[in-house]
């Protein structure tokens, strides 16, 4: 793995994680969703937004996001093996484990925030 795709899946992960932590921050004032739908259109079926499907959806994407840095963990680990003594491999091997232990950091945190701010709504 280079650089660049180690990057690339560095911002990606951020900007995941500003995406789906940011998004519950905005929603400051207690709206009535049943209230909004009926101005909205009289017609549309009256149900309340479920935090929970949003929750779910949230965990599955977290999941995703820590199981990703797991599996680079995991080539990190074969790419440090496989090194043969090589001082770039190595190298190499070990950017590859640190970044995917901040992603996975990264990842556990949001988790816990967006768990967070959820539970308070």
């Amino acid at each position: 793995m280079n650089r660049a795709n180690l990057r690339a899946m560095i911002v990606l992960t951020l900007l995941a994680v500003c995406l789906f932590t940011l998004a519950p921050v905005q929603a400051q004032q207690q709206v009535d969703q049943r209230d909004v739908v009926r101005t909205l259109d009289p017609n549309l079926p009256q149900t309340p937004t479920d935090i929970n499907s949003l929750n779910r959806v949230l965990s599955i994407a977290f999941a995703f996001t820590g199981a990703l840095s797991l599996l680079f963990i995991v080539i990190g680990g074969l790419r440090y093996t496989l090194s043969a003594g090589d001082p770039q491999g190595i190298e190499a091997a070990k950017n590859t484990i640190l970044w995917a232990v901040i992603g996975m950091v990264i990842s556990i945190s949001a988790f816990a925030i967006v768990n967070f701010v959820l539970e308070r709504l």
